[in-house]
């Protein structure tokens, strides 16, 4: 059996095919950061594909970091719980006041590192985040929904304890 470009196997190969090679020049392009032992850059003033609030602050409703009611402990397993809850997330780095996440967009697997710091001062448990494509000019809003999300799985976490 001959196949033609016009038949449907041919065209879902060439689909097929160009999708894998899209994927493999984006994994090519993006390589991973190393968190382990410094935190991120702040966002470029102009970036489109970064957000983040606390010492990050950019492109998001919360300006300063966020005010987590609980222990840095309790503030951590809340965003490891969040983290397992992305579909397609993974932690890459972890610590007792830090943690680096890689989360990978669903068709084109875009990898964007998200990138969490607690702290304790003055008694209050304070949480800084930061999330940005590795890749391109902008993330058509990804980043700062991502950001969102973490916020209001934050503000339901928690306990009724006040302190570090």
């Amino acid at each position: 059996m001959e196949l033609s470009l016009r038949s449907p196997r041919s065209v879902i190969f060439a689909f097929f095919s160009i999708w894998i090679i899209g994927v493999a020049l984006i994994k090519v392009a993006s390589p991973a950061p190393d968190f382990s032992t410094t935190f991120p850059d702040e966002c470029p003033y102009d970036s489109q594909n970064c957000s983040g609030f606390g010492i990050w602050n950019h492109r998001t409703e919360q300006t300063g970091p966020l005010v987590f009611s609980g222990s840095i402990e309790e503030a951590m397993d809340s965003v490891k719980e969040w983290a397992s809850d992305l579909n397609r997330a993974s932690i890459i780095h972890s610590n007792l006041t830090s943690i680096h996440i890689v989360d990978v967009t669903p068709f084109l697997r875009f990898e964007d590192d998200v990138f969490i710091h607690i702290e304790c001062m003055e008694e209050n448990t304070l949480i800084h985040a930061r999330s940005s494509s590795r890749v391109g000019v902008s993330d058509l809003g990804v980043n700062p929904d991502r950001l969102d999300s973490l916020i209001s799985h934050l503000k339901l976490g928690g306990s009724s304890s006040h302190g570090c």
